[in-house]
């Protein structure tokens, strides 16, 4: 492991720290959202490297970065760990290299944590207007977003899942936590371990509307791989915490039985084969589907106009499609696991 420093940030009150890995594209954006704020007294940014090679670290040591370079690929968890165990701070901030923090957003969450002794950990969340224009991550992006929609008089409200994309914790509970888990690998399940830890010990984590930020989402086809994937490895939290997550996580009530219905609605087309009938049952199961999202297809309208509102019929089905075939995936290897441990 190789350190460059720009700022040896011994006094530092705040880190922000950006693990990145062939992230070039997007992270000169992400950097430079963040400088203002690192100019402020008591403010470090790290950024670290994960065996990155595209010339992630070049940008960010031209942007004024501490930057440490990992000689080989450890994963997500672990690049914020050691940007963690590196930093000279009271508060940690978690940026992903392809977020946008939006001004005030950092401030607000320091804030937050310096003003608020009973509050550990807050997080930011995703406005609509991707930063990649292509069309099916455009309704990715609606899709994330329209999850963090907020109420007329809401300035906050608890949220299960860490925001680890953008999101503060206190150091002190970060290190009684263990940091993020890296036994999980892959992206997704860390801010979930992190997150039931804490509920598990009672402390207290908000979504806060003051902090905002702009994602680099992928295409639909890139979201549902990930969903899947990150699905598969959710399923026995879902199972061990016996509840599904809040509004803004991955795992929603309402997304669970939108995913049934799309479900639902492909059965009894392919049983329409056979018994004609079936197809009025896969009609009223889509119909009650499109009631369930009118809001957020009215979202999809406002947003990009009539042609993403067919667009977001379709992709919506591709997407739960995805999230079911994860979780039949995650409960498949859960018994797998399960089997093999009573065999042996």
């Amino acid at each position: 492991m190789k350190e460059g420093t720009a700022n040896n940030g011994l006094d530092s009150k705040v880190a922000v720290i950006v693990p990145v890995y062939n992230a070039a594209a997007t992270l000169e954006t992400c950097l430079q959202a963040i400088r203002p704020r690192i100019k402020l007294p008591g403010w470090e940014l790290i950024v670290v490297d994960d065996a990155s090679t595209d010339g992630s670290a070049r940008i960010a040591k031209r942007l004024g970065a501490r930057v440490i370079k990992l000689e080989r690929n450890l994963g997500v968890s672990a690049a914020r760990n050691i940007g963690a165990r590196a930093a000279h701070a009271d508060i940690l901030i978690f940026v992903d290299a392809d977020i946008v923090p939006q001004p005030g957003a950092l401030e607000a969450m320091v804030n937050t944590l310096q003003t608020r002794p009973d509050i550990h950990a807050v997080g930011a969340y995703a406005l609509p207007g991707d930063l990649n224009p292509k069309w099916s991550a455009r309704f990715v992006e609606l899709r994330a977003a329209w999850g963090y929609r907020w109420g007329e008089e809401e300035m906050e409200r608890p949220i299960f899942c860490i925001q680890s994309e953008c999101g503060a914790i206190r150091r002190s509970i970060f290190e009684a936590l263990g940091g993020f888990s890296e036994r999980y690998g892959g992206v997704g399940m860390e801010e979930f371990h992190m997150a039931y830890e804490m509920e598990r010990k009672g402390y207290r984590h908000l979504l806060l509307r003051s902090a905002a930020y702009h994602h680099y989402y992928k295409t639909l086809g890139c979201r549902c791989l990930i969903l899947l994937e990150r699905t598969a490895r959710w399923v026995p939290l879902l199972l061990r915490r016996k509840k599904f997550e809040s509004r803004g996580a991955v795992g929603t009530a309402d997304a669970a039985f939108s995913c049934i219905l799309t479900f639902m609605a492909l059965m009894a087309l392919i049983a329409g084969l056979f018994m004609p009938w079936m197809v009025a049952l896969a009609g009223l199961a889509w119909l009650i589907q499109f009631v369930m999202e009118w809001g957020f297809l009215g979202f999809a309208r406002k947003m990009y106009g009539w042609p993403m509102v067919f667009y977001a019929l379709f992709a919506l089905q591709v997407m739960h499609i995805a999230i079911g075939l994860g979780f039949i995936w995650g409960l498949v290897k859960l018994l797998f696991t399960s089997f093999r441990k009573k065999e042996g």
